[in-house]
């Protein structure tokens, strides 16, 4: 991006919260009536460890398990991620 000089240039860099969706997880699973084992029976998944890890937000799931949750729990991805979006400025 190219300004005048001495211009302020502001983007949004998201970051997501692994906490909050964690939280978010359990959440939609609660309201979905899936208990962990459902979840890792249904993703196919070889341990509850992995689904325990999403939940408490040791980690996220791999982009392929977040997509098949997702479809699980009959919402968007973007509805199970939670993020916030922090500035970051630049002068030009």
């Amino acid at each position: 991006m190219t300004g005048e000089p001495g211009t302020v240039i502001i983007m949004l860099q998201p970051k997501i919260d692994i906490d909050r969706t964690g939280r978010r997880i359990r959440i939609l699973m609660d309201l979905a009536g899936l208990s962990v084992k459902d979840v890792c029976e249904e993703l196919g998944l070889v341990s509850v460890q992995s689904v325990y890890h999403w939940l408490h937000g040791r980690n996220l799931p791999a982009a392929d398990n977040l997509y098949a949750l997702g479809l699980l729990l009959k919402v968007p991805m973007d509805a199970i991620v939670c993020g916030e979006k922090r500035e970051m400025k630049s002068t030009e």
